[in-house]
Parts: structure tokens; sequence; C-alpha cells
């Protein structure tokens, strides 16, 4: 019973860090390592303040796309601090985009996601000027 309960807790742990660090292998379709997740970020205050957006993360580092045919997500804009099902990132640089007119500009911030369910993470996003925002992610490519 006692290497039933081990293997299942290793087991759990080696997929709970795949997942974290985005580092599936990229497959001959893929130009690049990681995972690409979408977001939405939504201000707490004001709830028709709306971004959205997309990044890779691979080893612990977020990258975006350093031009719109960018195809590898080649800008690095942040780091990822995962902790079992809870995770901090990082971001400077970050372009965020208006859900209407996709209008750009770039932000930085810190946020604090909780896992979900499988590819989709959630929680708050502070960005520089202390504003708050509720943040979801969901991986869209391996």
């Amino acid at each position: 019973m006692a290497d039933y309960v081990i293997r299942r807790v290793v087991i759990s742990t080696v997929f709970l860090v795949v997942i974290l660090t985005g580092l599936a292998t990229a497959s001959s379709e893929d130009n690049f390592d990681g995972a690409v997740w979408k977001f939405q970020m939504t201000n707490k205050l004001n709830p028709s303040s709306v971004f959205v957006g997309r990044f890779r993360v691979s080893n612990h580092i977020l990258y975006q796309k350093a031009s719109p045919s960018d195809p590898k997500y080649s800008k690095r804009v942040g780091e990822n601090h995962p902790n079992h099902k809870k995770t901090r990132f990082e971001v400077i640089d970050f372009r965020v985009f208006t859900q209407i007119g996709k209008k750009m500009s770039t932000i930085k911030g810190t946020g604090r996601l909780s896992y979900k369910e499988l590819g989709e993470w959630s929680g708050l996003f502070t960005d520089g000027d202390g504003n708050n925002w509720k943040f979801k992610a969901e991986r869209i490519q391996e």
C-alpha cells in the first residue's frame, strides 16, 4: 500500500512540474520549446477595462512575440516562480491588448495564480501602478 501511495505522489509531482513550467517537448510542427498561453485580465475596479494577450513559458521564463510576425515568442518579458498548485510571475514590458480594437499597451507587474484545472490558472495580477486585475490564463499550444 505504501509503495502505491509513493508512486502516486511521485507521478503527481512530476505531472505538476511539467504543467507548471511549460516544459512540454516541442513537436515537429512547433518552432519553440514550452507552452503558449492566452490570457484575459479584467480590472477589479473597472470591469469594462479588459486586456488580452498571449505568452510562452519555457524553463520558468515568460516570452512574448518581439513583433507580430515572430513565430517563436522570442522576447523575454518575465519569470515564473511555481510552488505546487500556486505560482507567482513577474513581468516587465508585458504586451497587452484591449479586447475591443486590439490597441496595444505595455505593463509591468506581478501575478499570483492558482491551478484550476488542466491547462487553466487564475488569480490576481497587480500592475506597476498598484491596480489589481482578475487574471485568467489558458494553455492553447504545446
